[in-house]
This record gives C-alpha cells, structure tokens and sequence, in this order.
C-alpha cells in the first residue's frame, strides 16, 4: 500500500520516510519494474523509465510470438521464456545478461498487463551488414511506442557501427525510417457521421531505442519531415550522433532527447543537434551503457548536472584513435577491422575474451595490404572494444 503513497504528495513525515526507504531500494531499472508491477498508469503516468522499458523490448527476439496482429505483453514474455532454458538464455544474451530478468518481471504486472506488442520486424545479413530490428508497443492510452533495437552480441552488428563513423545512410537506417512511414500509413480509418464518412485518428507515436536503436530512431523522425506532426516525441538512449555531412541545417530537434549516462561515451561519439539529459549510474566507462547501471528514482533517473573526467578522456581517446581521421581513411580502417574479425573467425563479442595475440598475427598475416601504422591501428581499436565490453562480459557470467 505504501508504493501507492509516491504519488500521494501528503504532508506526512511517515510517508516520505517510506519514500526515502523506496529511493535506496531503487537502484535500477529492474527494481523499478518489481517495486511499481501494482501501480496502474492510471495511477503514476507512463514517464521516462517506462520509456526505457519500451527501448529495452526491442532487443528481444520476438520472432514467431509478436507479429503483424496484436498480442499482450504478459503473454509474449511467458512464450518468450518458455522457449529456452537458463544457459540457452544466459549464451543468448551475453552482451545484456539481466535482459531475461526484465522480461521475466514483466509477467503477471498491472502495470504494464495492458501493453500489447505487434508489428515485430527483424533483419538480419552478415552480407549486407544489417542487424536490425523492431516492435510496437501500444500502451493502454491507445499510444504507439515504436521501438529500435541497439546492437547485439554479433560481430555484424559492430560492424554495422563502424560504419556509422563514415556513413549517413545504412540499411538499417533506411529500415528504420521506413517502418516509421509504414506504421503511419497502415493507422485504418474509422467511421463518423453515422458510417457515411471516414478519416483516420491518429495515435499518440514515439520512437525509441538504446545505443544505436536510439539513432535509429533520431534518424527515422529526422528523415521523415512530413510525419514528423504525427510524432510527439523522440527518446533516445546513450544513443551515437551522425557524420556531420548528414545535417543539412534545417531539422527540427525539438522533439528529440538523448538520455546519456554521467560516463557516457556511445551516447557522445559523432555529431550531435539534439537536447541532452545526464543520468547517474553506476559503474564506469562503458559498463554505464548498460541500462541496468542507470540510477532510477520513484518516476524517473537521478540526474547529473556534469558529465564525468572519464567520459570527456574517453571521447578524447575515441576521437583521437578514429572519429577525427578523414572520411575515407575511417572507411577504409573500419572495413580493414571487420576483415580481421572475418579471418580470426571472431562472430560475437563473447568471442573476444578468447582474443590472444596470436590469433591477431594469424588474422593480420592474411591481410597483406596493412602497413605497420594499420596494423598498430587496428590493435588499438580491437583492443578497445575487447577492454572496454570485459567488464560487461564478466558482470554478465557470475
């Protein structure tokens, strides 16, 4: 009875003392999902954290569950789980271990009983390098929350980032603004004036992701201009920017945040018009592009005034080892990295912590155009990736 109290605002010392005791319980996203499973929108209003719910979803392989009709939350995630064992599920999600966890506290929820799901989309081509994926959220207001996936555990998904540092269209951009144009235009019309005239009412509409799901979702606001009045907002999280020849000078940014951590660097890297906010979290580095590391309160994140020293070195770094190199040159490096990942037989980040320095010498020994300044390169960045994803690989195996 007391969660009921957060939103009660009486002046009461007993009250705010519970409150207080709720705050240093809630730590997490996952906390927040357990602690609020009672309280109804209707109650506390869908808000930022819910949003972030929304975006996490997206990273589910909802494939043969959720399709075009609508299908109920609860029910999507007890299917969902009932598919795979704890180890199938724990090799599945190496890259988000706590993901299971969140669709597992899903279940069974009056807060978010009434969300149904539809309009699952997954591409995936290790030759076209797309990893890709969506799902629809319609919350119980009649809302559609339109929500990116970020990049899994495979390789062809960083590749696919790479290529965000030279390019300003990539295929899963394309995909993303498309199923924005489709979901608009698939909205049926409904009957007024006794059934003798129709017209379509449209929904409230947000898009949403984490990492690059979110600049799939700048992207897909900000490249249709003339859906854009349908849209009520853009909510992006610890998403990457664009190639500065992407802007063209007249976008409208109003609608778009990027919710980014105090040690944010993904969320930071390329260019970036949008309005920002500065979440605590805990952790450090690149282990804070966890969602799970992001400090929650009662209805929303405790925010920061500052970002971090370390994130700013990061970014610096980042910058320094390959965002500021010219176009063609970025292009070049990034399509060499991925060669290398193709001849070490690396497939998935977890694949990295087998990383050796001789399996490096087998895979550079076959690339025979690297001179020794791409090759010191090319370690730097592997290196990178493989130090700063461990601490998130190790967090995820205890």
């Amino acid at each position: 009875n007391y969660q009921k109290n957060w939103v009660s605002h009486l002046a009461n010392p007993f009250v705010y003392c519970k409150i207080d005791v709720v705050r240093l319980i809630m730590e997490n996203l996952l906390n927040y999902v357990r602690l609020r499973r009672d309280i109804d929108f209707s109650i506390c209003p869908f808000n930022e954290v819910d949003m972030l719910v929304c975006a996490d979803l997206s990273y589910v392989d909802w494939d043969g569950i959720v399709e075009k009709d609508e299908v109920s939350l609860e029910e999507a995630c007890r299917k969902y789980l009932s598919l795979y064992s704890e180890e199938e599920l724990k090799s599945k999600y190496t890259f988000s271990i706590n993901l299971p966890h969140l669709i597992d506290a899903l279940q069974d929820t009056i807060r978010y009983g009434n969300i149904k799901l539809k309009n699952y989309k997954k591409v995936y081509s290790d030759e076209d390098v797309i990893q890709f994926s969506v799902v629809t959220l319609v919350l119980p207001d009649g809302s559609f929350v339109l929500s990116f996936s970020g990049t899994d555990g495979s390789i062809t998904g960083w590749k696919e980032n790479l290529m965000m540092t030279y390019s300003k269209d990539l295929p899963c951009q394309i995909l993303a603004k498309d199923y924005v144009k489709e979901t608009i235009a698939d909205i049926p019309e409904t009957s007024y004036l006794f059934g003798l005239k129709k017209k379509k009412v449209y929904p409230k509409m947000y898009l949403t992701g984490h990492s690059k799901g979110g600049n799939l979702a700048m992207y897909a606001y900000l490249k249709n201009p003339k859906l854009q009045g349908y849209i009520e907002g853009v909510k992006s999280f610890d998403g990457p920017g664009f190639v500065e020849s992407f802007w063209q000078g007249d976008e409208d940014v109003s609608k778009i945040t990027n919710y980014i951590p105090k040690d944010s660097i993904v969320g930071r890297v390329l260019d970036h018009r949008e309005q920002t906010k500065i979440m605590d979290a805990q952790g450090s580095g690149l282990v804070q592009h966890d969602t799970l590391m992001w400090s929650v309160d009662i209805k929303d994140f405790n925010y920061c005034d500052a970002l971090t020293k370390e994130s700013d070195d990061l970014l610096e770094y980042v910058n320094k080892l390959l965002m500021d190199r010219p176009l063609e040159e970025k292009e070049r490096y990034c399509h060499l990295i991925g060669e290398l990942f193709d001849r070490m037989e690396i497939y998935t980040i977890a694949d990295l912590t087998e990383f050796s320095f001789k399996q490096a010498l087998s895979g550079i020994k076959e690339i025979r155009q690297l001179n020794a300044e791409e090759i010191k390169f090319m370690f730097e960045v592997v290196k990178f990736i493989a130090v700063q994803s461990a601490p998130i690989l190790v967090k995820g195996r205890k």
